[in-house]
């Protein structure tokens, strides 16, 4: 979602900034995860957080607490990820683990 604000200058101002689903504060989408199925937008820290047991030092999984749809922690950052990198076309591409493999 797009927040809007108002300016000193009294003109709107559109940002890319949603709210966190956890904290209910801003959000921006450098700083945000997202729910892989919804898209329901948080900050990394406040998710981490949420989900981290006490005997992990990274969350593995757990439900969305926007839509409560079960997520796993590697897939949304994966999501992220794809979402920031720009594509690249394919002759740019590094070649494939495989091929590697075939020249020892």
């Amino acid at each position: 979602a797009v927040v809007s604000s108002q300016s000193k200058g009294g003109d709107i101002v559109k940002s890319t900034e949603t709210i966190c689903s956890v904290c209910n504060t801003f959000v921006s989408a450098d700083t945000g995860i997202y729910c892989v199925h919804n898209q329901c937008k948080f900050h990394l820290i406040c998710l981490a957080e949420k989900w981290v047991s006490k005997t992990d030092i990274l969350p593995v999984s757990g439900m969305c607490p926007k839509c409560g749809v079960p997520q796993l922690w590697g897939e949304m950052v994966r999501f992220k990820n794809r979402l920031m990198k720009p594509s690249l076309k394919l002759d740019e591409q590094n070649e494939h683990w495989a091929d590697q493999l075939s020249q020892t």
